[in-house]
C-alpha cells in the first residue's frame, strides 16, 4: 500500500491551486507531494480526467492546467471494505448526534484511522469542531488528535517559510479563494509576518481550538 503523510480535501486543494500555492504550502508543510494523497471520488469532483470540472473551480486556463498537474501528482485512494465500515459507523453517529461531519470528512478520516498515521488537511472548520463529540461514541477516533491540519495554519506555516511577500502573491492571484485569509491580509499583512501569523493563530484558537482542543496539529510557535 502506498505511503499516505498527508490527506488532503478537495476545499483546500482548490483554494491552494487558485493561488497558486499548493507546491509551496506540502513544502511549507514539509510533506513530500508524491506522499499526498484524497479519495478518488474527491479527485474526480475536482476535475481530475476532466478539464470541464476543472473548468468550474478556476476562472483561467493556466488554473485550469494548474490543478489538473497537482491532481494527476496526487495518490488516489480508495478505501477498502474495513475502511468503509468504519466509515459507515462514524457518519451513523454524526446522523445520531446531528454533528457537521458530511460524507468527504468522515471518509478520509476513516483512511486516516486505518493506515499509516496519515494528518488530515481539511478547510471544515465545522468538522473539526465536531470530532470531540463524536469521539465520545467513535473512541478510535481519539486517534486523530494532534493529526487535523486547518486552511490557517496552512497558510500561517506558508508565511514562516516563504514570507509576508510571498502570501501578498497568494492573495493577489485569488482574492477569491478563501475570505478570511484574504480579509486578514488586507488588514495586518502591511505590518509583517510576525503580525499576520498572530493573527491566524488568533483566528485559529476562537473558531477551532476552543472547541476541539488537542485535536489540531501542533507547530512550533
Amino acid at each position: 500500500m502506498t505511503q499516505v503523510t498527508l490527506l488532503i480535501d478537495n476545499d483546500v486543494v482548490i483554494k491552494l491551486a487558485q493561488m497558486d500555492a499548493y507546491g509551496d504550502a506540502l513544502g511549507a508543510l514539509e510533506t513530500p507531494a508524491n506522499e499526498v494523497g484524497s479519495l478518488g471520488y474527491m479527485l474526480r469532483y475536482m476535475g481530475k480526467g476532466s478539464s470541464e470540472k476543472r473548468k468550474l473551480f478556476m476562472r483561467d486556463e493556466a488554473g485550469v492546467d494548474r490543478l489538473a498537474a497537482i491532481l494527476s501528482g496526487m495518490i488516489e485512494i480508495e478505501p477498502t471494505k474495513e475502511e468503509e465500515s468504519t466509515a459507515a459507523l462514524i457518519m451513523k453517529c454524526a446522523l445520531m448526534n446531528e454533528l457537521d461531519l458530511h460524507e468527504g470528512e468522515v471518509g478520509l478520516i476513516a483512511v486516516a484511522l486505518h493506515r499509516q498515521s496519515p494528518d488530515i488537511a481539511t478547510g471544515d472548520k465545522k468538522a473539526v469542531r465536531a470530532l470531540p463529540v463524536a469521539s465520545q461514541t467513535e473512541s478510535a477516533l481519539l486517534k486523530l488528535k494532534g493529526r487535523v491540519i486547518c486552511f490557517e495554519q496552512i497558510i500561517g506555516r506558508f508565511c514562516t517559510r516563504y514570507g509576508i511577500d510571498r502570501v501578498r502573491l497568494a492573495v493577489q492571484t485569488a482574492p477569491y479563494a478563501d475570505e478570511t485569509i484574504t480579509q486578514a491580509f488586507q488588514n495586518f499583512g502591511s505590518k509583517g509576518a510576525a503580525i499576520f501569523n498572530q493573527l491566524l493563530t488568533f483566528l485559529v484558537d476562537e473558531q477551532i481550538a476552543s472547541s476541539a482542543p488537542g485535536w489540531l496539529k501542533s507547530y512550533p510557535k
